[in-house]
């Protein structure tokens, strides 16, 4: 039911930290702090949109594919094996609280390290896009056989062809 070509999968296993700190007396007193975590599988997909604007030039033998920036997938964190910790802890405060932040935090915390594993996934996700392109070109014009596909995504420059200055005569 959708139009992502997925191209890369990452399974994770995180750890995701919070520190709580609090302080009484209008912030005159600092009261100790109380860090929790959580540790858990997680599994990044990330894709590419197949109904953005995907670019074709044919120049002499190569064909060019400017295709939409990678996206992810909502992270799938393993729920049922999530091991919640309690590192630093007081009498003073109640861990339960930010236990249940980091909770209500986990999401968000997994959505912004895809920003990390962007990176990591490009060249494996362009391995993937060349070979769809090239399996579209076999089935729809197998004299392509010898055409070479190259893949640049839309938050990349294409490194531009390499000027030739004349020299002046010497």
């Amino acid at each position: 039911g959708s139009t992502y070509l997925q191209v890369a999968t990452i399974d994770r296993v995180e750890v995701f930290t919070r520190e709580d700190r609090a302080s009484v007396f209008w912030g005159a007193v600092p009261l100790p702090d109380v860090v929790v975590s959580a540790t858990a599988p997680v599994q990044y997909t990330a894709y590419v949109d197949l109904d953005q604007p995907w670019h074709l030039t044919l120049e002499d033998r190569t064909l060019r594919v400017d295709v939409p920036s990678i996206e992810f997938n909502r992270p799938n964190i393993d729920a049922s094996r999530i091991e919640w910790t309690v590192e630093e802890d007081s009498f003073l405060r109640d861990e339960e609280e930010a236990l249940a932040d980091l909770k209500a935090g986990l999401t968000s915390l997994s959505l912004q390290r895809t920003r990390e594993l962007e990176d990591q996934v490009k060249e494996t996700a362009r391995a993937r896009i060349e070979g769809f392109v090239r399996t579209w070109l076999m089935q729809n014009f197998p004299e392509a056989g010898e055409v070479r596909v190259e893949v640049t995504f839309a938050d990349e420059t294409r490194p531009s062809a390499p000027v030739l200055l004349d020299r002046p005569d010497e």
